[in-house]
């Protein structure tokens, strides 16, 4: 960033100076532009990395860009992923507590013990459906290569009016016929969703269409969810719009 030349100013001050002359007065008589047609830039993200702070008297008038995100946003898949671990947690205590019940001697205890786990559950079941339906960012469920959970952030994203849209389809089906490397976006998705099966965890940049089909650039990020009774077949998806970012890099 720094001292950049500004064309909404430059226009402002030549829109006077025409005016001024349509309303009448002569060229001559026109006042000349003396206030530098220029305003102060930063990019916020580069100040941080860079660990710099601006002049007060700069920071007051300068206009930012690309705000540096803060905790919760930098940390989202992470805390995301706790509570999901912590509700698959709660789950299995809950069916140990459950299968105890079954020995008389053990039986008031056990109800008090399941009491408490089936309210921790709901209280968790109630803070990971706020965090997911409120949330800001594009977050989804993966059930067997379909989406079976998505929330309202990602039908903003993609111009649909509501997230039910979304459902019992295809990833490919949001896409392209084919992505940019070429290759088709059908057997791309299941190659990629078959990956992060394997590995737990993958982050990808990805082309979908808004239904009127404006292509958008999205940075993917899938985290599998363990699943305690059998085949981890889910995964957790969250999109990130990078179409603006990938322009103002460019």
């Amino acid at each position: 960033g720094g001292f950049m030349t500004s064309g909404r100013t430059q226009g402002q001050a030549a829109g006077k100076l025409a005016a001024a002359h349509l309303a009448g007065r002569p060229m001559k008589a026109l006042p000349p532009v003396v206030e530098s047609p220029n305003e102060y830039v930063f990019n916020d993200a580069q100040l941080g990395a860079l660990g710099l702070d601006l002049p007060e008297a700069v920071a007051q008038k300068a206009r930012m860009i690309n705000w540096r995100q803060g905790f919760i946003e930098r940390h989202l898949q992470e805390v995301l992923t706790i509570l999901f671990l912590l509700a698959i947690g709660l789950a299995v205590m809950l069916y140990l507590f459950t299968q105890v019940r079954r020995k008389n001697h053990l039986l008031q205890r056990v109800n008090r013990s399941l009491k408490h786990q089936e309210h921790l559950v709901r209280e968790s079941e109630e803070r990971f459906r706020r965090l997911f339906e409120l949330s800001q960012d594009p977050m989804l469920l993966i059930h067997e290569s379909r989406f079976v959970m998505a929330n309202n952030a990602s039908a903003r994203m993609l111009g649909y009016a509501d997230a039910s849209e979304l459902l019992k389809v295809h990833p490919s089906t949001l896409s392209p016929e084919t992505q940019p490397d070429g290759q088709p976006s059908f057997h791309k998705a299941e190659a990629l969703i078959k990956e992060a099966h394997d590995k737990g965890y993958l982050r990808f940049e990805w082309v979908h269409l808004r239904k009127d089909k404006t292509p958008r650039l999205t940075e993917v990020s899938l985290t599998r969810i363990p699943n305690p009774g059998g085949a981890c077949n889910e995964l957790f998806c969250v999109w990130h719009d990078i179409t603006d970012r990938r322009r103002a890099e460019a």
